[in-house]
């Protein structure tokens, strides 16, 4: 950059005058930017009515739909006993269903005995089983170990458990699932903590495995000055710690001694506090075991036998095992009643399954939760004559030939079910497909009519500056009109649309082969640019006599649907090229590539324009040291003449 002087020596405002050289100079860049701006402006209109268009593309291929078409509507003739609702595929036709002797119900389990010890301090679902457990009437025996939990992603036939340092895995219990199902025992192998499927998982399938080791070990890192740490197990087995393999003994007060540490531990939370801080950082290693309860159960559902075990550690409160058994696929819904003390377990399914199909393995928490003596009352079917053929099913929702039937409630007579085309429906349909096209052809027709303002052009950043914002959008709305006026892909893709309304379908059957046999014509005003209107009568006249030929007016091979999907797809296919989309770059449509050149062309023609600034700047500062240097000179002849 050329040193800048600025009129000590002439007196000149040089700053003002370079600015409106380079005002001049700058004219032909503001012009690449008003190209730049028209070209965007451009892009975004098409991409606009190319949205348009993919929306209307969408409701067309709606149309080719049977669903579009077989909409039907149901009777009942006692509502209190039976209901109905049809897919379109059900066929008009009539049912009679009578002597409903059953209805479908679910199997269940219902605890004889109240589950808590006392009636005046019964069990808190939110507290831990722990602090519970002499609350019930049949107290849970812990079993101790280190409750874990492995996830995996499916790569091959094998996982292996992460198995800590001294630790051993126990055989039993073990619970593995495979994309959320509870696999069986035969079908994996286990050893030495490596699991092998007898199957081999879908690659990325999840799996989740919870087992059991002998103990928990552990470093913790203890910091200068500490004077606690947390166990990361909760419900600690006494006389089960060690720190740094020796055993700890610890009194009644739950106090203990180890080496240099010495302090108090809270079997509950795992917490331990020091009686004092420690001297210097330093790392412990910590075994301990923790008590925990497991718990089998197994089911039979509409998708055969399910069983899965589940395992509690002590810190867990009667509200998790209910989650849990409930979250799982073992399709029943465990529920505590407080009031009552009572427990039940319901299958979430209904209908008759094999005796006994809710089984809960013998555990301490089975027999803590009374379920090892509770009631249980099997599934039963439901029982009733449809069209004079006595039948059964195994939920009161049943579906027949695209008909589902909802039975209420048990009765001897009979109820007679209608099933007809819901004409109504189709109209809607319909409706809503012309009242999407005139939207369509409105828009279009409104781009491209608008009228060009020549005067308007885009503004230039001083020309922004020197407006407010309001004048300057109002400038800019009426600036941004018109770039797509007459635009001919746009009105062509209108006349086509047109002519697709218009003309005969060779392949529709029956009756109607064209819209204005169905009561859909072109309104009068010709300035609606071909929007369509409705003759309701004649349009549901028409679906009452013949629906299968009006379908096929739209939704055969050749129908109106198949033709304006072709027009929509070769226009928007059209303004991709010109206008591509939100993910399209630059070099894959045309306006793209013109943006890229007047961008490049913008870029060199600033980098010119710095070079002409500094140029002028150098020709400004050479006349400054001229005019100084004659300055100089007439002062030294004026001096030396004077003396």
């Amino acid at each position: 950059m050329a040193i800048r002087v600025s009129g000590l020596a002439s007196g000149m405002d040089i700053d003002s005058i370079v600015k409106q050289l380079m005002d001049a100079e700058r004219l032909p860049l503001n012009k690449l930017k008003q190209k730049k701006q028209i070209l965007e402006w451009k892009r975004d209109d098409y991409r606009s009515m190319n949205t348009l268009l993919t929306d209307f593309r969408s409701k067309v291929l709606n149309m080719k739909l049977s669903s579009s078409y077989g909409a039907k509507q149901t009777s009942s003739s006692n509502e209190s006993y039976v209901t109905a609702t049809a897919s379109s595929s059900a066929s008009t036709a009539s049912y009679q269903l009578s002597n409903v002797t059953k209805l479908a119900t679910s199997a269940s389990l219902t605890t004889v005995n109240k589950l808590s010890a006392s009636a005046d301090s019964k069990i808190s679902t939110s507290s831990s089983l722990l602090s519970m457990n002499s609350q019930f009437a049949n107290a849970i025996t812990w079993a101790e170990g280190s409750v874990e939990t492995a996830k995996f992603t499916a790569t091959g036939s094998t996982v292996e458990l992460p198995l800590a340092e001294g630790t051993t895995l126990l055989d039993r219990p073990i619970s593995i699932k495979v994309a959320g199902k509870a696999l069986k025992a035969d079908e994996y192998t286990i050893n030495n903590g490596i699991i092998t499927f007898t199957n081999t998982p879908e690659v990325n399938a999840a799996i989740e495995v919870n087992y059991v080791t002998d103990k928990k070990v552990e470093k913790i890192s203890l910091a200068e000055g500490a004077t606690s740490f947390t166990l990361s197990k909760k419900a600690i087995a006494e006389n089960s710690l060690t720190i740094n393999g020796q055993a700890v003994t610890i009194d009644a007060n739950n106090t203990f001694t180890a080496g240099s540490l010495s302090g108090k531990i809270d079997f509950a939370t795992g917490q331990v506090t020091l009686n004092s801080a420690v001297d210097a950082a330093a790392e412990i290693t910590v075994a301990y075991k923790q008590k925990y309860t497991a718990m089998d159960v197994e089911t039979t559902t509409s998708k055969g036998a399910m069983q899965e075990t589940f395992l509690f550690s002590a810190d867990q409160s009667m509200s998790n095992v209910i989650s849990k058994i409930n979250s799982s696929k073992l399709g029943v819904t465990m529920f505590y009643d407080a009031n009552s003390d009572s427990l039940s377990v319901t299958r979430t399914e209904t209908g008759s399954f094999e005796a006994n199909d809710i089984q809960f393995g013998q555990s301490d928490l089975t027999k803590a939760l009374q379920l090892d003596t509770a009631r249980y009352q099997a599934g039963t079917d439901a029982e009733f004559t449809l069209n004079g053929i006595t039948t059964t099913r195994s939920s009161n929702n049943f579906m027949i030939d695209g008909v589902t039937f909802n039975l209420k409630q048990t009765f001897s007579g009979a109820v007679n079910i209608g099933i007809t085309s819901d004409t109504t429906a189709v109209y809607d349909n319909i409706k809503s497909f012309v009242d999407s096209y005139n939207t369509l052809i409105s828009e279009i027709t409104k781009k491209t009519g608008e009228e060009r303002k020549r005067d308007y052009q885009p503004l230039s950043d001083e020309e922004r500056e020197g407006l407010t914002e309001a004048q300057a959008e109002k400038w800019d709305n009426i600036a941004k009109a018109g770039w797509l006026r007459n635009d001919a892909t746009l009105r062509s893709v209108l006349t086509s649309m047109r002519q697709s309304m218009s003309n005969t379908v060779s392949t529709a059957t029956g009756t109607f082969k064209t819209l204005s046999s169905i009561g859909i014509t072109t309104t009068a005003n010709y300035l609606d640019g071909g929007k369509l209107e409705i003759n309701e009568t004649k349009l549901k006249q028409a679906l009452e006599d013949d629906p299968e030929s009006v379908q096929a007016l739209f939704a055969s091979a050749e129908g109106i649907a198949s033709k304006l999907q072709a027009n929509i797809t070769e226009a928007t296919d059209k303004l991709k090229a010109k206008a591509g989309n939100a993910f399209s770059t630059n070099a894959t449509f045309t306006i793209g590539r013109d943006l890229s050149d007047v961008e490049s062309r913008i870029t060199r023609f600033e980098d010119k324009l710095l070079n002409i600034e500094d140029r002028y700047y150098a020709q400004f500062t050479a006349m400054e040291k001229a005019i100084q240097n004659a300055n100089s000179q007439s002062s030294y002849l004026s001096s030396y003449f004077s003396s």
